[in-house]
């Protein structure tokens, strides 16, 4: 894509026959459809050989749904745009999350005693994952302040409809074709977290673990979009309220529902594991300019152009 954008609008159709790396680029996408169209296949004859068995998978998603509304469909574009998003949206986190402690060193040292206390004891268990809360908290206030579309939770209208403003009361038409999204401003709301345009890597950690949770929290509180009954058949645990990977109305980093990002649990695991190596391992500061987050279309990215000073720390762990 940049080497296209060295090219004017109306000869970029014409540089992508030409230009190698375009070329070796579909050389790879015929590779990619090849093999994912092959497994595809294996799989609905499997199915059909075996109707009670349903498969539990993005690639019998998306054919579920293919089916379901019908139109063009190439399954190995999709699992491509899939996993592009995918890569894409957990090392913007990452990056993010480096640049974030970059400017406030003072969470690196608590940081090192809990991973410290929790992994090496415990090892590179998804339970110890889990008791890693301040590194879980400083992830999420990541994603809080910079999450990664502008608009979030983005759909496709499937039908005319009309919806009506709850604040206005004034009706709201939507067409057939248009795309709607969820404004992130609420994850900024005064009225929802206290100082909301300060970094505070301690604040779900707080929530989770301080003295009293529900004075602690948020107005409406992280579970105040559950049904009566949900919240009349089991009692509410805050502390798992506000994990990072728990779903809100008041942080919509994964989305909510039965739409929320199913990949989430894997993501928090991956980005806490390589967080411990880095921050075991290594010493980081910024560079001469304070990064700032570039907007290109609906994708809010991390800083591509920050600059870090990075060394590494004279120390070895026999659990690492």
């Amino acid at each position: 894509m940049g080497v296209l954008r060295a090219y004017p609008v109306y000869l970029r159709r014409i540089a992508n026959i030409f230009l190698p790396v375009c070329r070796q680029l579909r050389a790879k996408q015929r590779k990619a459809t090849d093999i994912i169209s092959a497994e595809v296949e294996r799989r609905r004859l499997a199915a059909a050989s075996n109707a009670d068995t349903e498969s539990n998978n993005l690639l019998a998603w998306y054919d579920k749904q293919h089916r379901k509304l019908g139109g063009k469909y190439d399954p190995a574009s999709a699992q491509l745009l899939l996993s592009f998003a995918a890569i894409l949206t957990t090392t913007d986190l990452l990056c993010q999350v480096i640049l974030d402690l970059a400017e406030h060193p003072e969470l690196i040292q608590p940081l090192r005693d809990e991973i410290s206390s929790i992994i090496s004891t415990m090892g590179w268990k998804k339970t110890a994952l889990y008791k890693l809360g301040l590194l879980d908290s400083v992830i999420k206030e990541t994603q809080r302040l910079k999450p990664v579309q502008i608009g979030l939770m983005e759909r496709e209208v499937l039908q005319d409809m009309t919806l009506i403003d709850p604040s206005t009361k004034q009706p709201i038409h939507l067409k057939r074709g248009e795309t709607v999204m969820i404004s992130p401003k609420r994850m900024r709301d005064s009225t929802v977290y206290t100082n909301p345009d300060t970094y505070d890597g301690y604040r779900f950690y707080k929530l989770r673990f301080g003295p009293s949770q529900e004075a602690d929290a948020p107005a409406g509180g992280a579970d105040h979009w559950q049904s009566e009954d949900s919240k009349k058949r089991e009692p509410i645990d805050r502390r798992n309220l506000w994990q990072l990977v728990s779903m809100s109305p008041d942080h919509l980093g994964f989305g909510i529902g039965g739409h929320a990002c199913p990949g989430r649990f894997f993501v928090a695991n991956e980005v806490k594991i390589a967080l411990c190596h880095l921050i075991m391992k290594y010493d980081w500061k910024l560079g001469a300019e304070k990064p700032q987050s570039v907007p290109m279309g609906n994708i809010y990215l991390s800083d591509p152009r920050a600059k870090i000073v990075i060394k590494r720390r004279e120390v070895s762990y026999a659990w690492m």
